[in-house]
């Protein structure tokens, strides 16, 4: 998870806390969440409940990636960085590693379609905060990189 604390601009209130999630029925089986704040992300990941992401709608404070951004390329590291700042640039976010999306029936974006825990020795979080401070400028305040054990799936490592 990279989260930055800076662009959550206040606390969250009891309602933000009751009604994390938006959801819709779209036909007869589909599905469809889309997160009104990062407190319902924040949430889900703490009681490391990944499932509960699955159709879940990518927006402008909620991206995911299936895999991390691999550091031992220029390629990589650029991704990052370019990933982090556009979170900084706006009011911050979070970005899940470890889940797939794809483009969504129904929406003009992605949509959560799987879960794939990552193993431990994948998520170099020292190795993001250097990149961070390599390859962004000015260096954005309050990021976090964890990495969240599921409470269904152990995490390898």
């Amino acid at each position: 998870m990279v989260r930055n604390r800076r662009g959550t601009g206040r606390l969250p209130t009891a309602l933000d806390e009751c009604c994390p999630l938006y959801s819709a029925n779209i036909g007869s089986n589909q599905m469809v969440r889309e997160f009104e704040n990062v407190a319902g992300i924040q949430n889900i990941l703490a009681h490391g409940a990944f499932d509960e992401l699955t159709g879940a709608l990518e927006n402008e404070f909620f991206d995911v990636k299936s895999d991390p951004w691999d550091l031992n390329l220029e390629r990589g590291k650029l991704d990052l960085a370019k990933d982090v700042s556009s979170f900084a640039n706006w009011r911050g976010g979070i970005i899940v590693v470890g889940a797939a999306s794809a483009p969504a029936a129904t929406y003009q974006r992605n949509e959560v379609q799987e879960i794939r825990p990552l193993p431990a020795m994948l998520t170099p979080t020292d190795r993001y905060s250097h990149v961070i401070r390599e390859w962004v400028y000015p260096v954005p305040e309050g990021i976090e990189f964890k990495c969240i054990r599921s409470r269904l799936t152990r995490v390898e490592d």
